[in-house]
């Protein structure tokens, strides 16, 4: 191995590192900001098809501003510089939203606010990809993945939690102060991003002419090549999702009439789940294949709405985010895994935009269908809110998607092979039991050291982040005193020469005087002679 070659793999190692300090800023963001988003709009009185559009629109824009974003990376061919211009946006976007309740409590200024929020995040995402898929080694992205999933996630819940403190104690004075409390920390942790993704790496982004292909391109030929058919898969899915997945928030703070703490619990249950098995879910997808784990969990993700039928109680829905938040970890990390295994590096960032694209219109379409049902669905007898019919739509609308399309995937990697029935017994029913409870989040024993060591490896990034914020605040301080020296270096200098032009202001205007003095005598004298 040559000296490059170790530093290049150096770089890269410190990169990750840096990209996981990253994701700490972003779930902390995701947390106090984004999570509220819904219950911010319910707070300001929308209505259901309001929220439909606040699911819908902004996602639609931000799919659809990925094409642009996607030659902008290609023509700029600077990732890093894409990616931190949208970070920076998407930090600012939360000033506007901290003001709406206190200037005007119109829906649609928060929902084009929304829309600017999810666009800065979208640009950034095709050069994310491409970046991220050149720094990982395509045997450790599973376990890297799902090691920084997990951490991200305890950044998640640790600021779901607080969230949802901080506005059940506004709730009695003004609840818009707590929203705008939690606004600012996201805005403050999304800004603490850019300091690390400036630290990043960027291999040389290399774009040959001939590897283009317009979405057009893409479109014609999605039928036939494995990954079109993917990205079919995942528009149909996330329309099914989308049918129902904006009214949850609203189905449990409306109809259910739960505190904004209760609300928390439940929602951050789910979460909770996700990053502790983050980890188990990326050992299993390294080792089996991306497909395999895809497949398994999908054939799982039709019941999780449907489970929302049988009660209202809140033990109950906490146990079905406890088994939501098992299976997205597993679907979410192996379709994400999949994208790498099945894309050239020099083709990821389009291919990328052009399935944000997908996602972003299967979201919208789900979203207006869903709130377009709720207007017209009638309440059964036999249930609490018609909102659960939504819920029992969007189920059997998933379980078809998967039946159609799942078995037209393949796997493009070389793995161990299992058959899925066996796999989907050993990593849902026996190794959750068995495998989660004896390997944890980084391989302990038990269940109770999980959460031990997802404490200690959040505190431990926390203390990682801490350290970093004082290197940079000394930077930022040595920074300031070199500016301050030099500014007063600067002015002494302008004194100095102020001074000197004075000087010679005097020194020239002293001579001038006495001549105009003498001039008139000689000419006195001279005239008497005469």
């Amino acid at each position: 191995m040559t000296l490059k070659e170790l530093t290049i793999k150096e770089k890269k190692e410190k990169s990750l590192k840096h990209s996981i300090k990253d994701g700490c800023g972003w779930a902390t963001m995701v947390g106090f900001g984004e999570n509220y988003i819904s219950p911010f709009a319910i707070a300001l009185n929308a209505t259901n098809q309001q929220i439909a559009l606040l699911a819908s629109i902004p996602q639609l824009l931000s799919s659809l501003f990925q094409l642009i974003a996607a030659k902008i990376t290609d023509l700029v061919k600077n990732r890093k510089k894409i990616i931190l211009y949208g970070v920076l946006i998407q930090a600012l976007i939360w000033l506007p939203l901290f003001y709406i309740p206190f200037i005007t409590k119109n829906i649609y200024f928060l929902i084009a606010f929304v829309s600017v929020y999810f666009i800065a995040g979208s640009f950034g995402a095709p050069a994310w990809n491409s970046w991220m898929g050149e720094l990982v080694e395509e045997d450790k992205r599973g376990k890297y993945f799902g090691f920084r999933n997990k951490i991200m996630g305890f950044f998640t819940v640790v600021s779901i939690s607080l969230a949802g403190f901080i506005l059940s104690k506004f709730k009695q004075v003004n609840v818009f102060y707590g929203f705008g409390i939690i606004f600012m920390i996201g805005l403050i942790a999304r800004a603490f991003s850019t300091f690390y993704i400036k630290k990043m790496y960027e291999p040389q982004y290399i774009v040959e002419k001939k590897d283009y292909f317009s979405f057009v391109d893409f479109v014609k030929k999605m039928r036939k090549t494995n990954y079109g058919i993917f990205v079919l898969f995942m528009f149909f899915l996330r329309f099914s999702v989308f049918v129902a997945g904006p009214f949850f928030a609203v189905y449990m703070l409306r109809d259910l009439n739960f505190s904004y703490m209760t609300y928390t619990i439940v929602t951050v249950t789910a979460t909770i789940i996700t990053f502790i098995t983050m980890t188990y879910w990326g050992k299993y997808a390294d080792r089996f294949g991306n497909r395999n784990i895809l497949t398994i969990t999908s054939y799982l993700v039709p019941l999780a709405p449907i489970l929302w039928l049988f009660s209202t109680n809140i033990v109950y829905l906490i146990f079905i985010q406890i088994f939501t938040g098992f299976i997205w970890a597993g679907f979410e990390l192996s379709a994400a895994n999949f994208i790498f295994d099945t894309v050239k590096p020099k083709n990821r960032a389009k291919c990328v935009s052009y399935y944000n694209v997908f996602n972003g219109l299967g979201m919208f379409f789900g979203s207006m269908v869903g709130g377009a049902l709720a207007l017209k669905l009638v309440k059964p007898s036999f249930l609490m809110s018609s909102l659960q019919l939504l819920f029992l739509i969007s189920g059997i609308l998933r379980l078809f998607v998967v039946l159609y399309f799942i078995p037209k995937i393949k796997e493009v990697r070389v793995i161990q092979h299992m058959p899925e029935g066996e796999l989907l017994v050993r990593a849902v029913a026996i190794d959750p039991i068995r495998g989660i409870a004896y390997e944890g989040i980084t391989g302990m024993k038990t269940i109770g050291d999980i959460g031990k060591k997802g404490i200690v490896a959040g505190v431990k990034a926390v203390e990682i982040i801490v350290k970093d914020t004082e290197q940079m605040i000394g930077e930022i301080t040595e920074k300031a005193k070199e500016i301050s020296i030099k500014e007063g270096r600067r002015r002494v200098m302008e004194k100095k020469k102020l001074v000197r032009e004075f000087e010679e202001f005097v020194h020239d205007l002293v001579p001038k005087k006495k001549g105009k003095k003498e001039k008139p005598k000689k000419t006195k004298r001279e005239t008497k002679k005469l």
